[in-house]
């Protein structure tokens, strides 16, 4: 079982899950695509973003473009964050 960090945001006609990754899974494109996915269950569904917090509390997104236009704006720590596991 594998444990994340995460949560549902909603706003703007915006909905989707948003979980935190090391920034090693947002740098390797298929890593992401493949966490992603398999984070789908966890939200009924919904679309999910992948968050890295870098240096100076900047966060690095990882998500459909769409979603990546509606992140420009956003405030994390808006996020009611909350402990999902999921089974491997």
């Amino acid at each position: 079982m594998k444990t994340y960090q995460g949560g549902i945001v909603i706003g703007h006609k915006k909905r989707f899950g948003i979980v935190r990754v090391d920034k090693a899974v947002i740098d390797n494109r298929e890593e992401a695509v493949k966490t992603m996915q398999s984070l789908l269950p966890l939200f009924q569904g919904l679309p999910v973003v992948l968050v890295a917090e870098e240096e100076k509390d900047k966060p690095l997104y990882f998500a459909r473009p769409d979603l990546m236009n509606f992140l420009m704006d956003f405030h994390l720590p808006s996020v009611e964050w909350k402990e999902y596991t999921l089974a491997e």
